[in-house]
Order: C-alpha cells, then sequence, then structure tokens
C-alpha cells in the first residue's frame, strides 16, 4: 500500500498526512488565456487505482505532462474516477497574492466534498506544484492567504491541513497529475467558449478581492527527502511517491533493479500497474545504457 506523505521542518509526532490535496496552475504567464487554479482531493489508499485510471485515460505517470494528452480523454478519466476537484478561473495578468488566493478557495471547496466528517482527523497535505518562491519568500504570500482556512475549519476539528511544495510535482506524485489535467481540461472548455458558470465545479476568481498580510508561522513545510537517490531518475520518483517522500536532492546512489522491483511489488497489489511501473523503469534503464 501506498504510505501516508511524510514532512520535514517539523518535530511534531505523528507528522503524516494519509490525504492529499494537489494543487496545480495553468496560464499564469499569459494575459490572452485564463489562468485556473485546480485542487483535487485523493485518499492514499486510492492512489494506485488513480494511477490505473490515468494509464487507461492514455496518461503515463511520471513522463508526461496534461498538455501532451487529448482533452476528450481527460474529461473521461474525471467523469470515470468522481476526483473530487475544484477550480478557480481567471483573466488578466494576476500576482503571487492572488493567485494564492485562488489555491486557497479551491481548497475550501473541494475539503467537504473529499472529506468524510465521521471517525478520527483526517490530515490532509497540500501539494503544490512549483517552487518555494513562487509564492514569495518562505510561502510568506500564501500563509498570508491561507489564514481564511482558519476560519473555515474553526469547528471542524476532525480536518487537519498542512503546505507543501514539490517542484515538477506532477512528474513525481500521479496525484498533482490529476490536478494539472484539471487545470488544462477546465481552461480548454473556458478557451472553446464555456462559461465559466456553465462549468460544474469551477469558479470565476474575483480579482479585486484582497486579504491582508498575517505573519504566519509553521504552516509550510517540505516533503521529507527519500535518501536513496537523485531526484531526476524514473525509480527515484517512483519511490518517493510509493513511500511518501520526495526524490532526495543528492546523488546518494540508486536503488538496484532488485530493490526497486521489491518495493513496487510489495506496495502495489495491482498487476497493470506495477507492471507498467516496471516495464517503464526497465526501458529507461537500456536507453540510458
Amino acid at each position: 500500500m501506498v504510505a501516508p506523505v511524510k514532512l520535514s521542518g517539523t518535530t511534531a509526532s505523528g507528522q503524516a498526512f494519509e490525504s492529499v490535496i494537489a494543487i496545480d496552475e495553468t496560464g499564469i504567464h499569459e494575459n490572452r488565456i485564463p489562468t485556473v487554479v485546480s485542487a483535487s482531493f485523493i485518499d492514499r489508499k486510492q492512489s494506485v487505482h488513480v494511477v490505473k485510471e490515468l494509464l487507461n485515460a492514455g496518461v503515463e505517470p511520471w513522463l508526461q505532462k496534461s498538455t501532451d494528452l487529448d482533452v476528450g480523454e481527460l474529461y473521461r478519466f474525471f467523469r470515470q474516477t468522481e476526483i473530487p476537484t475544484r477550480a478557480r478561473a481567471a483573466w488578466g495578468t494576476l500576482n503571487r497574492g492572488q493567485r494564492a488566493l485562488m489555491a486557497v478557495e479551491a481548497i475550501k471547496a473541494v475539503v467537504p466534498a473529499g472529506v468524510s466528517h465521521d471517525g478520527d482527523t483526517t490530515n490532509c497535505l497540500v501539494i503544490l506544484d512549483g517552487r518555494v518562491s513562487n509564492f514569495g519568500g518562505k510561502q510568506n504570500i500564501l500563509r498570508s492567504r491561507s489564514e481564511i482556512l482558519d476560519d473555515y475549519f474553526e469547528n471542524q476539528n476532525n480536518v487537519n491541513i498542512a503546505f507543501a511544495t514539490l517542484e515538477k510535482g506532477d512528474r513525481t506524485y500521479p496525484e498533482v497529475t490529476v490536478a494539472d489535467c484539471a487545470c488544462n481540461a477546465f481552461r480548454y472548455r473556458i478557451e472553446q467558449g464555456d462559461a465559466v458558470e456553465r462549468i460544474d465545479h469551477v469558479q470565476r476568481f474575483d480579482s479585486s478581492r484582497s486579504v491582508p498580510s498575517v505573519d504566519f508561522e509553521g504552516r509550510i513545510y517540505e516533503l521529507a527527502p527519500k535518501g536513496v537517490a537523485q531526484k531526476s531518475t524514473f525509480e527515484s520518483k517512483v519511490a518517493a511517491w510509493l513511500t511518501g517522500h520526495r526524490p532526495s536532492e543528492d546523488a546518494l546512489g540508486e536503488l538496484s533493479q532488485q530493490q526497486f522491483e521489491t518495493l513496487v511489488k510489495n506496495r502495489i497489489d495491482d498487476e497493470d500497474v506495477s507492471q507498467y511501473i516496471i516495464d517503464t523503469g526497465n526501458q529507461l534503464g537500456s536507453q540510458q545504457a
């Protein structure tokens, strides 16, 4: 089974997250097309199933971005999986503060669709696809905008949310690949002339909104590194996803082929998914050789 996601930079006990809210954004550098920020809620127990559905839709996880894919297949993927996904859309040049607020609004909208309000606390890690600097310094802009989540979850004690960033997250965590696919599917419909109000789960963002800056400590962390391989390899990205880590920044030595296959077979109980990963790793290895 895929493990909960683990964080570094915190001493809190049990700091592991069984659910992921993946955030992606598209169109942010283009004035002529809409900017879309999407949030997808995925329980880690469903991650292998998500990979299988991505494969069925023609996606090659860890290798492709949504821009490589047929939009019709993306729509079919979301219809079949029913993954809770919410988005905000806006036009014109947006600053980092506005984009951060779009992300927070999407999170606020997607949580009720993905969280069960019965039982123990659900730990949700928001993974933003990109660099820490995307939202300023140590994520200070996102920290201030995320203050609105405090009021929203004040009386919902079974939900705990934290934030982390992951550069090239859509090529490391398939959960983030889903958010990437959602962004491009929604943006495509808008570019084809569909009004935002007619698209399910998308709302028009009010760019006139503002939220005062607030010092917000202790809410942004990094995913804990997986100290077995460097971040650029297919195997290290898969291993990081399976174990709930991020690939190491350093070249610490690759997993052997046997170690990698053992990890995949122990963690993945779907033969189609495990075979895709092993075959892809072998193919990439032979090409590099």
